[in-house]
């Protein structure tokens, strides 16, 4: 996801099929044009064949099951339940294992079985369902398609970035939005200069939170994890007349945001006129 957040397209690929060897190789490709990432994460379901493809060309990372995939496969196995999958949603979003062991409990006691399953087990091997007739198309009709859409997405959004008066994006300032109206029910109570202990009241209560802003961090976790001020960090910033565009990442700026849209994307060219390369060949 990029600042905004939205899906910013890094890699794709088309292959006869997914198996060790095609996952292997299109991860092989990513690995050279990414390198070694600090913190990288990569996120799917847990096909066997992309277990085995990470596990030899990305061994240091954390490979992370795709939750929405997760989902699909309890619906598949228990039947689709509204609020059922309302407490699994929530259980993937919350930041701290009592909120997660809580949704998991409210989940329980919808159905036992389907709870448990999201619990213990790995989403197992998955079969894409593709129309015959898309199957069919020649593969330059289809990377051709793929790249129009891109072509439309980085134009658009880089245009749009441009356009933006504010420091953050649209997505981030909406998040702040709504951190700050939580806050208005906060107490500050400072231990340092840059540390403080924080008190939630209001109707609903809510969880307390100790801030420290040289590291930016809060133990309610979604300082550290978001790198966005939360609720709890923002009483704080705001008691000492700090500005809290200077505890947001970069990665949430306006000017990072049009750098990461600011690519040509090029037609694909007819087949005659590609040299293929060798290994692909």
């Amino acid at each position: 996801m990029d600042g905004n957040d939205q899906i910013f397209p890094l890699a794709f690929g088309v292959g006869d099929s997914e198996t060790n060897e095609a996952w292997e190789w299109f991860l092989s490709r990513l690995h050279k044009a990414v390198g070694e990432v600090d913190d990288l994460v990569i996120v799917s379901d847990r096909k066997g064949s992309i277990t085995t493809g990470v596990e030899k060309v990305f061994p240091n990372l954390f490979h992370s099951a795709c939750a929405v995939h997760l989902e699909q496969k309890m619906v598949g196995h228990y039947g689709s339940n509204k609020e059922l999958k309302q407490y699994f949603r929530r259980a993937t979003r919350v930041y701290r294992e009592s909120q997660y062991l809580q949704r998991m409990e409210q989940s329980a006691h919808i159905n036992p079985e389907a709870a448990q399953y999201v619990t213990d087990v790995w989403i197992e091997r998955w079969a894409r369902a593709y129309s015959p007739r898309k199957k069919e198309l020649p593969i330059t009709r289809v990377i051709d398609y793929i790249r129009g859409i891109l072509q439309r997405w980085f134009h658009d959004r880089h245009t749009a970035a441009l356009k933006l008066t504010t420091q953050l994006t649209t997505a981030a300032d909406v998040a702040i939005g709504v951190k700050d109206e939580e806050a208005r029910y906060m107490w500050v109570y400072p231990i340092t200069f840059y540390t403080f202990n924080v008190k939630v009241g209001g109707l609903d209560g809510g969880l307390d939170g100790n801030v420290d802003l040289t590291t930016k961090t809060c133990t309610c976790k979604e300082f550290d994890v978001d790198q966005l001020p939360c609720a709890h960090a923002l009483t704080c910033i705001r008691l000492r007349g700090f500005s809290f565009v200077d505890y947001c990442s970069s990665y949430y700026s306006i000017a990072f945001l049009a750098t990461a849209y600011n690519v040509k994307i090029h037609p694909v060219r007819q087949p005659i006129e590609g040299l293929v390369p060798e290994d692909i060949a």
